[in-house]
């Protein structure tokens, strides 16, 4: 996976990239750099900001699933129009129970999953998802069948 990625984009993933290089990163034209920031739990709340803005859905999504952003972005991204970032926000342990549990109930299958293995779900939240009636990948993952989701459809390939 490393071999063919950029300098940048290396400094990008780099555990010990300090906070104010990955601020700076967060502005990169490359979006395959903005979304390795994004991910990043030691990127800084004013790059998560900018970062939850990006025109790119799957690194909105890399935001709302980064236990470092603040309950405003997450509350914001909540109710992005693109499945990816709600759902990287229904998968984030440190969402607020009552953004979560609207989550759960999401049009989307993808947010709902993302909520039903969300390890902060309360039981009876996973109870009902475990009944959804339009999703087996809901009921799976809702009763720890299903651990990982797919993050390929964050891709920008999708």
């Amino acid at each position: 996976m490393g071999a063919g990625r950029s300098p940048i984009q290396r400094l990008a993933s780099r555990i010990d990239t300090p906070a104010d290089t990955l601020g700076k990163l967060a502005n990169s034209r490359d979006v395959e750099v903005r979304l390795r920031v994004a991910y990043r739990p030691t990127c800084p709340t004013g790059a998560l900001s900018v970062l939850a803005q990006d025109p790119a859905p799957w690194v909105r999504g890399a935001v709302g699933s980064n236990p470092s952003a603040t309950a405003d972005i997450l509350a914001t991204l909540a109710f992005d129009p693109d499945d990816r970032a709600r759902g990287g926000v229904a998968s984030n342990p440190v969402v607020g129970q009552g953004q979560l549990r609207r989550l759960a109930g999401d049009p989307s299958e993808w947010v709902r999953a993302n909520a039903a293995m969300n390890p902060a779900c309360p039981r009876e939240l996973l109870a009902a998802l475990a009944a959804d009636p339009e999703s087996e990948l809901v009921r799976l993952a809702s009763t720890g069948t299903v651990r990982r989701l797919d993050r390929s459809r964050w891709s920008p390939a999708r």
